[in-house]
């Protein structure tokens, strides 16, 4: 599932709301594609990239530990077993500790509400075409067949 920096965008900023600190979205390519510090956005992120190898959290102890990095704690974000980005949230790593599992928990959340909107709106849309297809059909035959 990919995400888009738009969806990235809330989340990041329904998080700020709730723990008060910086929040940074990043692609599996490594990429912040969202922050609450809009200058990040689009910088190449390593320690993303280390989350994505290692499928573990990373902790950044002070800035530019890895390139584009500044001192928080790095998640990978899970959604059916799969890795679809990264969560970093930034700050002394033990004063943002406490917010880890929110922060993964409530990003989680958010993004399978995405989905299930995603698909809820598919799911009609396809239903709308089916009942097209089966008026056109009808009127085809019944008039098509008389001319």
């Amino acid at each position: 599932m990919k995400i888009s920096s738009k969806l990235a965008q809330n989340i990041v900023q329904s998080i700020k709301e709730i723990i008060n600190q910086e929040i940074n979205f990043i692609d599996t390519d490594g990429i912040i594609i969202a922050s609450t510090d809009q200058d990040r956005i689009g910088q190449k992120h390593d320690g993303a990239l280390k989350v994505l190898k290692t499928k573990q959290r990373v902790v950044v102890n002070k800035d530019d530990e890895f390139q584009g990095t500044r001192r928080g704690i790095n998640l990978p974000l899970y959604f059916e077993d799969e890795i679809i980005a990264v969560v970093g949230i930034t700050g002394n790593p033990e004063d943002v500790s406490k917010y880890v599992h929110i922060l993964t928990k409530m990003t989680e959340i958010l993004i399978k509400e995405a989905y299930l909107q995603e698909m809820s709106y598919s799911s009609k849309e396809n239903q709308r075409i089916i009942m097209e297809n089966l008026l056109y059909n009808s009127q085809t035959a019944e008039f098509g067949n008389g001319a």
